[in-house]
């Protein structure tokens, strides 16, 4: 991948990067949820990576509810790790009742990471 690419896949993660800025660049929008419904068709599971975002804007949180909706008909297991200083953001936006938080991988995760599973 080249430095300017918005999405990076690393094995079932698809890190958002910071030139990620969906507010800015409309057409990042389409290209993440064509790129997450083109990956849900291989995969069993994949990994959202937020944690290059400054923050979490409408335009995302509208993309991350299509791309709910994308893994639930395809039958995938979505997940998404995000700062935790999002968390006030991710919980405003009743993103509670989509996804929970993993326990698991929070013990193991960062202090400023936290993982969120479909549900």
């Amino acid at each position: 991948m080249s430095e300017l690419s918005r999405l990076q896949l690393e094995g079932d993660c698809l890190i958002l990067t910071e030139r990620f800025d969906p507010r800015i660049q409309r057409e990042a929008q389409g290209e993440l949820l064509r790129t997450v419904e083109g990956l849900l068709s291989e995969k069993k599971e994949l990994l959202l990576d937020l944690t290059r975002c400054e923050g979490l804007p409408s335009m995302l949180l509208a993309v991350l509810v299509e791309a709910h909706s994308a893994a639930a008909r395809a039958g995938c297991r979505l997940r998404l790790r995000t700062r935790a200083s999002h968390l006030r953001g991710f919980n405003w936006s009743g993103f509670a009742r989509l996804f929970r938080l993993c326990e698991a991988a929070q013990e193991q995760a960062d202090e400023d990471v936290v993982e969120y599973e479909a549900v």
